[in-house]
């Protein structure tokens, strides 16, 4: 067994906070404004719990400059934004309902300012070397801000302002990733013409009914002049969307074109409002899917990845949500995804339909070729001959319960982008191997032969072998276990919002009984929502604090232990006094 030490500066995710912008903003006289200051306080509080503030260096939060804002904003813009500290407050309720959900207060402009400025410090780090990756809780948002206006609770787009920089002050080519539910239409517009960098946005898009309601969104707009091919929309059109259609997003079209492009700085647009539990959003993606999405992005770019806090409303799940990406970035072991994932059909249908649209511009997605660019595709700093990306209907099985990052290679690695056949069932088998060869990005290849779906998950898969699954022997969350009701417990009962009983948890703080996140996840939402963390597993009786994001193993979880054993095997556990 190996440990990985990456506490260092070098290795250190950065944290960009300022503590003196938590109580000013956007919403400063509306507590139910969904875009508020506690959404940055609540973030740093579970990273804190988490112990990840205390591995990370810290960047000194600073303003934006006029001249920084403008490489992608208007002068009249900034002038206009500049304009509110002085305004009464009528006067800003007048001005605000001239643009679309926007709300203003005197600092506004401040909190926007900071929140730009701030990430400019991290992006300076990382790329000066500094650090090797980057964390940005930052806010107001900015991937809806456009050129001349404000948009959908953002002032200044962020990421598009740190792009610019990491371009014209480094000279470095970027893949920005938007994973926010909403697309960042914002970001689209200043680079669509730009094939300096790559833009990619999953997002919610209902047919071009939900937010912001642009046939912009749409998976057939891929940029234009010297920008075609370097826009990519993977728009939903249904809600409920979870973690198998992320996952399928991201093994099977990002990661074939990032790998392709080869950038310099991956930037993260990372809003969490399509996580489970979001009051906007109507997803339900989980906080280790982040988690392991940050992580298959960290392989890009020699590992100089930036993660920015776009939008997320729900306090909790969003505090979870970063803190997964969080530890991510630090290289720590990540909880598995669910069993037999699998893109659902109305997702397979939108990645298939942005592969027609895309494969003309990156080989890596031609489904023709399963080799070398031809002569009318871009090979952009192309090495080896490009990878290719196999999108023929198989049917996933189920596999044998696995642990860490293994179920996710097995998963993924039989994930279907066709409409599933009834009864059929897959017989291919994955052979992985490392190579020893040096690839074009991070040390990094893929052979003709495996196909990129494979190369990806070695590169997953490799690090798991590092670690071994060791319960925390205390966490401050134990003082929530209640005693065990006079009923005891039932391992047999049902999960009491769905009715399953193939996989079931009970809390020990209010002693429900729901099921897991390989099922309906309706334990998870509940320990998010009620911050009941500490529950017990019927399956094999461990006990899991959502909090810690790690098993538990003490005395006082003994009396819910033998309760939990009595009931489902009929005896005490062997050796109980």
């Amino acid at each position: 067994m190996f440990s990985v030490n990456l506490t260092d500066d070098r290795s250190a995710t950065k944290e960009s906070v300022d503590r003196r912008g938590e109580n000013k903003g956007l919403a400063i006289d509306d507590e139910t404004h969904p875009e508020r200051p506690e959404r940055i306080s609540c973030i740093f509080q579970r990273l804190q719990e988490f112990g990840i503030v205390g591995r990370c260096h810290h960047v000194k939060a600073r303003l934006a400059s006029a001249a920084e804002l403008e490489t992608v904003h208007s002068p009249k813009h900034i002038k206009f934004m500049s304009s509110l500290h002085s305004k009464k407050p009528r006067e800003l309720q007048g001005m605000q309902n001239s643009f679309e959900s926007i709300f203003f207060h005197r600092q506004t402009n401040n909190a926007a300012l900071l929140a730009s400025g701030s990430l400019l410090e991290v992006v300076d780090s990382v790329l000066r070397g500094e650090s090797r990756r980057g964390l940005a809780v930052i806010r107001p948002p900015g991937h809806h801000a456009e050129k001349t206006e404000p948009c959908g609770f953002c002032i200044y787009n962020n990421v598009a302002v740190a792009a610019k920089h990491a371009i014209g002050a480094h000279g470095f080519e970027v893949l920005i990733v938007d994973w926010d539910v909403h697309h960042g239409n914002g970001i689209q517009h200043m680079f669509e013409d730009d094939p300096q960098v790559l833009y990619v946005s999953i997002h919610r898009y209902d047919n071009g009914k939900f937010f912001p309601g642009s046939p912009d969104a749409n998976y057939n707009r891929a940029g234009t002049k010297k920008g075609k091919g370097y826009n990519v929309n993977i728009p939903w059109n249904k809600s409920g969307m979870g973690d198998g259609d992320y996952m399928a997003a991201m093994v099977e079209v990002i990661l074939p074109i990032a790998y392709q492009f080869n950038p310099e700085l991956v930037l993260v647009s990372a809003g969490f409002d399509a996580a489970v539990g979001d009051p906007l959003g109507g997803c339900k993606v989980s906080p280790e899917c982040y988690g392991h999405m940050t992580k298959l992005l960290s392989c890009l770019a020699g590992g100089r990845v930036i993660v920015a806090l776009e939008g997320g409303y729900n306090l909790n799940t969003i505090s979870y949500c970063m803190t997964m990406c969080a530890k991510a970035l630090l290289g720590d072991p990540l909880i598995p995804l669910s069993q037999g994932l699998a893109a659902c059909s109305s997702a397979c249908e939108t990645l298939n339909n942005v592969v027609s649209v895309h494969q003309k511009f990156w080989s890596a997605l031609d489904l023709q070729s399963k080799g070398m660019a031809s002569s009318n595709q871009k090979s952009k700093k192309i090495t080896k001959p490009s990878p290719s990306v196999d999108l023929t209907d198989r049917s996933p099985e189920i596999p044998d319960r696995k642990t860490g990052l293994d179920e996710l290679t097995s998963t993924l690695s039989q994930m279907s982008l066709g409409k599933e056949r009834e009864g059929a069932k897959s017989t291919e088998v994955v052979e992985v191997k490392m190579e020893e060869e040096d690839g074009a990005v991070g040390g990094a290849c893929a052979t003709q032969a495996e196909g990129l779906n494979t190369f990806l998950l070695t590169e997953v898969s490799g690090a798991e072998s590092m670690y071994a699954v060791v319960p925390l022997q205390w966490c401050p969350h134990l003082e929530s276990v209640q005693p065990v009701p006079k009923s005891s417990l039932d391992a047999f009962s049902p999960c009491e919002e769905c009715k399953d009983l193939s996989e079931n948890w009970v809390c020990l703080t209010c002693y429900k009984v729901l099921c897991g996140r390989f099922v309906n996840e309706h334990m998870l939402m509940h320990g998010v929502m009620e911050e009941h963390y500490m529950v017990l597993s019927y399956a094999d009786l461990s006990v899991w604090c959502y909090s810690c994001d790690s098993y538990i193993h003490h005395e006082i979880l003994q009396e819910a232990k033998r309760a939990a054993h009595i009931s489902k095997f009929g005896e005490d556990i062997p050796g109980s006094l």
